[in-house]
């Protein structure tokens, strides 16, 4: 493994296409003890901390990343993302990763830096003729599809998702199957087709950064259930450490999602519910870093009871938060999850149906409510869909009262057409 040592200014010109200058430093470190999933294999982890730049448009430098600037091509603003070298950990005692290659007891303790063994991503991103994102193999550029999702490893197959996901992500009990049928391929295949709509939109990636203006280590796996009495649930398995040089939380959460109702909901529905999992994950993280101290499973064993809504309530109870929870929900979480289901839309909802849906005059006039019915609006349908699944939480109670004409736009968006109406398939 090789790092360079750049200045900041160094560094976008090579970001740009410039070459290394002479005299760059660079580090050269020999990888004696095997490589990340091998690693993983025998029980161990890796932090990396990694901090994002945001690049405002050189017109003007007033403009978010996101917003238009100018309508100049070339005035893009864009953001990239800076990570340090990483620390790969054994807490296996039967496992050494010292460099001397001497297996000895007492595993567990944090390494210093002869013991640094891979980066965390396996392998390289690359973009092939057409510019799609896929990965380096023997082959040259492979990209993830349908096609091929059985020709690679499972630690490329996560790594490739990872690319392009707000954490690290674990897929393999979603991946449909590659020995002949199995009964949860249809189960498996509509999450994965959901899932590849998702990253599509690069405001998934960027969902934290959008909701919590933060983004930290996060590995989250996927599964499907058909016993869930909710339509998905997220929970804290037995393993999470604490990084004792850094003091960060190293936290894996489990996604669980409804196998039933991925079926029985339209496509973009199901989409919102991976969202909404995904937002609760990351507020999983936040609870916990902000009570550390708190005995670990005492605080776990509390929250993996807890629906996003009653977590959200629980959370902003608290004297963690620096927001309230209705500026969270309102002002950044809602009008993120509203950008990414833009996105998507016309890759989940048919012409046909968009069409029937824009000649729905019955809404009422949040303006004037008393007043004649007013056609459909994709921004509200976008926002109230976000909302669905938050009706118990203060802030939805306090802005959608119950029995008002707010109350009856949100059923009709979400529900008849975000649950019912919309095309229930996923077709890549």
């Amino acid at each position: 493994m090789v790092q360079y040592t750049l200045t900041g200014n160094d560094f976008i010109d090579v970001y740009n296409g410039a070459p290394l200058k002479e005299n760059n430093s660079s580090k050269i470190t020999k990888l004696d003890n095997g490589y990340f999933g091998d690693l993983m294999n025998r029980g161990g982890f890796c932090t990396q901390n990694c901090t994002t730049f945001y690049f405002n448009c050189t017109a003007c430098y007033c403009h978010e990343y996101g917003d238009a600037c100018d309508g100049a091509p070339d005035q893009q603003p864009f953001f990239i993302e800076i990570c340090g070298e990483p620390n790969c950990y054994d807490t296996n005692p039967e496992n050494s990763i010292d460099e001397g290659g001497s297996s000895g007891g007492g595993g567990g303790g944090v390494p210093g830096d002869s013991d640094i063994v891979t980066n965390p991503n396996p392998t390289e991103p690359c973009q092939d003729s057409s510019g799609q994102v896929g990965i380096t193999d023997s082959g040259g550029c492979t990209l993830v599809t349908e096609d091929d999702e059985c020709s690679v490893s499972d630690l490329d197959f996560n790594s490739y998702y990872s690319q392009f996901s707000p954490f690290q992500v674990d897929l393999i009990e979603v991946q449909p199957s590659c020995e002949g049928i199995s009964t949860n391929d249809i189960d498996n295949e509509k999450f994965m087709c959901l899932y590849n709509k998702l990253i599509q939109s690069n405001k998934y990636k960027a969902l934290f950064l959008k909701t919590f203006e933060e983004s930290q280590n996060l590995n989250v796996k996927f599964k499907l259930s058909d016993t869930l009495s909710v339509n998905g649930r997220t929970k804290v398995p037995p393993g999470s450490t604490i990084n004792s040089q850094t003091g960060d939380l190293i936290l894996n959460v489990e996604i669980y999602i409804n196998s039933n109702y991925l079926q029985s909901t339209s496509a973009i529905g199901a989409a919102r519910t991976i969202l909404h999992e995904s937002i609760h994950a990351y507020l999983i993280l936040k609870h916990l870093n902000c009570n550390l101290g708190t005995p670990f499973e005492e605080l776990v064993d509390d929250i993996n009871n807890k629906s996003l809504e009653e977590l959200l309530n629980y959370y902003y109870a608290t004297s963690c938060p620096t927001e309230e929870e209705h500026e969270f929900m309102f002002d950044k979480m809602i009008p993120a999850m509203s950008e990414i289901l833009a996105d998507i839309r016309d890759a989940l909802i048919p012409l046909t149906h968009r069409q029937l849906a824009e000649s729905d005059m019955s809404f009422k006039d949040e303006n004037n409510p008393n007043g004649p019915t007013v056609a459909w609006n994709w921004n509200d349908f976008y926002k109230y869909l976000s909302m669905d699944g938050l009706q118990n939480t203060d802030s939805f109670q306090w802005n959608i009262p119950p029995g008002s004409h707010l109350e009856e736009n949100f059923i009709k968006y979400a529900r008849t057409y975000g649950r019912d109406s919309f095309r229930k398939e996923c077709n890549e």
